[in-house]
């Protein structure tokens, strides 16, 4: 029996398996996990959960077809490396589109796109700092960091094009 989705999520919430990356439910869905595979992998180890360095003990079980192996050891070990990196990728992937609207809004609206712009950077700004709090290597802090250099500099460069005042994001935040 394999378990769907929220049968891990509910594992998760009583503590079974909370160390695990979420990308991983994400990118496999209910093909993931089956119950003894997992019981074996923390019994191995002499732990009573799962970690995210197990993970890749799961390779030789999620493939259906073996052209989908290395798919799924890239994948795996990718999240298990570096399970920030997808979501700080998202995050100026947003930042980026935000600021790509702001520059081709910006002609004849006067201050609605920097004010628009404004509010989906904070937005980030605070899904950056929720990170930042979850974050305990400086390889994912100095990432987080660099992000936030970059929506920085997006910013000040739409606060000089639209003529407004440049505010850090942080302070723009804490006037929200």
């Amino acid at each position: 029996m394999l378990l769907g989705t929220a049968d891990i999520e509910l594992l998760r919430l009583a503590g079974w398996c909370k160390n695990l990356p979420s990308d991983i439910y994400r990118r496999f869905g209910a093909q993931v996990f089956h119950p003894q595979i997992l019981r074996q992998m923390e019994g191995l180890c002499g732990r009573d959960e799962v970690k995210s360095g197990d993970m890749a003990a799961l390779t030789a079980y999620l493939w259906n077809t073996p052209d989908e192996i290395e798919k799924v050891k890239t994948t795996i070990t990718e999240i298990c490396e570096n399970p920030l990196g997808e979501r700080i990728g998202e995050i100026h992937s947003m930042a980026s589109e935000a600021f790509g609207c702001f520059q081709n809004g910006s002609n004849g609206s006067g201050g609605r796109a920097i004010i628009k712009l404004r509010g989906e950077f904070i937005a980030l700004y605070g899904q950056i700092e929720a990170l930042r709090q979850e974050t305990q290597s400086d390889r994912d802090r100095d990432a987080l960091q660099k992000l936030l250099d970059d929506l920085e500099g997006m910013s000040s460069q739409a606060h000089n094009t639209s003529g407004f005042t440049y505010a850090t994001l942080k302070e723009l935040s804490t006037l929200q």
